[in-house]
This record gives C-alpha cells, structure tokens and sequence, in this order.
C-alpha cells in the first residue's frame, strides 16, 4: 500500500498547490507547503499514510467487524481512518508543529488541515473499497479482470484443489440450516488464511466445497497446492476446542488435486468473472469425489505428484473416475 499513498500524497499537493504561485494576487513564500511539497515530502508523508492505514485495515480486520456486511466493514474503516488522523495530527501539532497552530482550537480553525483529513478520508474509503472488492473476487481475478486479459480465451497451465466437507449431509440435518451456515463461515475464514499463505486463490465456493486454483508455477514452488490444504487441516485442529464448544464436531475435509492446460475467459455482462473450461477442472472434481469411496482424505493425480518430488505420497494406483474414459493414476498423503 506504500507506492498508493505516495502517489496519493503526490496527487494531493499537484491537485491543491500546482500553478498557486503564478496566480495573480497570490504570494508564495519559502515557508509555503508548495515550496515543502518535494519529492521527499511526498515520500514521506505517503509512507506515514501507509502506515496509519494499515492501522485501519487492523480495525477492520477484526474478527468481529469482517463478519459483518460490506457497507459497515467499509463505514467501520472510513470512521477509523478519520479518527487516527485526527487523533495522530493532534499529537504531531501539539508535541512537533510550530507554536502558533499548537493549541487545538487553532488546529480546528485550519483549514488546510480539514482539506487534508478530508482527502486522507476520502482515499482512506477508496483503498478499503478496493480491497473489499479483491477480498470477494480475488487479487489475481481483480488485476486480471481490470487488464481485460482474458476478454479473449487464453489457454493456461493451472493447478486446482477441489475441496468439501465430509459427511456434510449428516452434519447439516443434526446443526440446522442456520448453525450450519455459521460452521462452514468459520472453515472458508481458515481456509482464506492459508489459501494466501500459500499464494493461492480461491475460484469458487460451492456450498460447503471450495476451489483453490494456482498457477503451475506457484503451485509447484515449495510444494504450495499440497501445503495450502495441510495447513488447512492443521489451523482446524489448532481451533479444535472452539468447533467443539460451537458445533460439537471437528470438520474434516476431503480434496482432490490436479493440474494441467485449459482454456480461460472472462464471461458475463453486468457480472463479469473468470471462468475455466477444461478437462482438467473437471477431473480434479472427481478426483476429490473418489475420496470416498477410496476410503482417503486427500488425493492427487500422480501426473502431478511426480513433479513435486519432495512428497511423500503412497499410490493408490489406476482409478476410474465418473466421466473418463481411462482410469488414472492417483496417489495420496498422509493428512495429521
């Protein structure tokens, strides 16, 4: 967020200062913010922005405020923003600014001051609606989708990791629709953690299932698809008191693994997003599905297993699958 503000702060001082020198009636001192609006200032204050907003994001990061709905996650961020920079440009007037503007019914009569807060504000809200819209789409999606790469179909080499709840029917008639519904918020929220972990992205949510897609290359770089689903697993344990006391069971989920070439568009009108088409998608589904039957909670197709020499993996060997033609090799790990 640091190259934003910098270029936030620069814009400030261009929009607000630029040509005041040259304006007739209008004189300009040493002591002006124009002649202290330098490249370093810029810099500076930019980096000082940054970090007073990423004091925001805390705040809306939160457990208790990421839950709630897009408009007071976003109101929650904009009320912060204002109050530090409010709260920080009082302490830096008092203890740091000259003498004359020290006391604070100066500060509130300054007006370059309320223009300032009020654009920090303003940007403050464009920043977190900004990372509202990659939290629901995805940073990859988001970038990709304000490109325009893919408004022609591209063919691309992609990992993907289907993953769903075991015995999910069983557990949704004893919870009800509601607690239900709270369980699975809590197990994508883990899900998220590692997913970026991991430098995932999540394509879908399907109910209680999910999908993760990666890149080959940064699925393959230090084992990610495999060690994104691991962790997963691992966080559920670590919390495994609060989904007892919550939902009086620990989740297990079951994921299928594969990767190989495909095609990807970018579809819709006044919805868009990125879609995939491709056997490969489709088999990494049933890949995850042969999970039951098998008896196993996590299997990869040993196409791709063997480019990721490093895991122990065990073969299950040649499988058929609902829908091919030929059976497929696949092999599984070990989930603790």
């Amino acid at each position: 967020m640091i190259p934003f503000w910098i270029l936030a702060m620069g814009l400030y001082y261009f929009f607000r200062f630029y040509g005041l020198d040259q304006t007739p009636g209008i004189s300009v001192g040493n002591e002006s913010p124009i002649a202290a609006a330098s490249g370093l200032t810029h810099i500076s204050v930019g980096i000082v922005a940054a970090l007073v907003y990423t004091l925001v994001e805390y705040v809306g990061g939160l457990h208790f405020v990421k839950q709630r709905s897009y408009g007071i996650v976003l109101l929650t961020k904009i009320l912060a923003a204002f109050f530090l920079i409010l709260f920080i440009s009082y302490l830096v007037a008092s203890y740091i600014a000259p003498f004359e503007i020290a006391d604070t019914v100066k500060i509130l009569r300054f007006k370059p001051f309320w223009a300032l807060l009020l654009y920090f504000t303003m940007m403050s809200a464009l920043a977190s609606f900004i990372r509202l819209m990659i939290q629901k789409i995805g940073k990859g999606p988001f970038i990709r989708l304000l490109l325009g790469r893919y408004r022609k179909p591209k063919k691309e080499n992609r990992v993907f990791l289907f993953l769903d709840l075991k015995s999910s029917v069983q557990y949704a008639q004893k919870l009800g629709h509601s607690t239900y519904s709270r369980l699975i918020q809590e197990c994508f929220f883990d899900l998220d953690i590692s997913v970026n972990r991991y430098q995932g992205e999540i394509y879908q949510y399907i109910g209680d299932a999910a999908v993760v897609t990666w890149s080959f290359t940064s699925a393959l770089q230090n084992n990610n698809c495999v060690r994104c689903f691991l962790s997963f697993q691992k966080r559920i344990k670590q919390r495994r008191n609060f989904y007892l006391t919550n939902f009086e069971f620990v989740p297990v989920f079951k994921a299928g693994l594969h990767g190989g070439s495909l095609t990807v568009a970018e579809v819709g009108g006044e919805k868009k997003e990125i879609a995939y088409y491709g056997d490969v998608i489709n088999t990494a589904s049933r890949i995850q599905q042969a999970c039951t039957s098998l008896g196993e909670q996590f299997l990869i197709s040993a196409e791709l297993a063997v480019k990721m020499p490093k895991i122990n993996y065990r073969s299950v060997g040649p499988v058929e699958l609902k829908g091919r033609e030929k059976s497929i090799e696949l092999v599984t790990l070990p989930v603790t």
